[in-house]
């Protein structure tokens, strides 16, 4: 039976990393679902990160949000595709914008209140970057 890569994802601690910025928009952009450029580490993407209690996600697995850094893409990048969606299982880079901290987390779920490049990152993921009491703060993100 092939690895489920969110059983198998540990926890990851927090790093600092020195990663470029793309200019702060006052609103949240569309996204470009066409290009394969978008959120890279040459060109990140921005948006709200917020939190949420992971369960069963949209990618068809469950995962312990407590124990699993794990997030949900807003529906306008991440479509209407569930279980085999091109985005399910890919690792991104997530920074903080306003600790600057840095931790990473695998695709599991859709955020059906996200906009634009906004996110929604379990509670272990979301601990890595700020405190839960933040609620919603700004971040930095690629795909690796």
């Amino acid at each position: 039976m092939p690895s489920n890569p969110i059983q198998d994802l540990a926890p990851i601690n927090s790093v600092s990393a020195d990663v470029i910025f793309a200019s702060e928009a006052t609103s949240s952009p569309r996204p470009d679902t066409t290009s394969s450029e978008q959120c890279t580490l040459e060109r990140p993407c921005e948006g709200d990160m917020t939190w949420f209690e992971a369960g069963l996600g949209a990618c068809g697995m469950t995962s312990d949000g407590y124990t699993q850094n794990v997030v949900a893409l807003a529906p306008s990048l991440i479509g209407t595709k569930a279980n085999d969606n091109p985005y399910c299982n890919r690792t991104i880079m997530i920074t903080c914008i306003t600790t600057g901290r840095t931790t990473s987390a695998i695709v599991a779920d859709k955020c059906e209140g996200c906009e634009g490049f906004s996110l929604d990152l379990s509670i272990a993921a979301f601990l890595n970057l700020a405190d839960l009491s933040v609620g919603r703060t700004k971040a930095s993100w690629y795909f690796i």
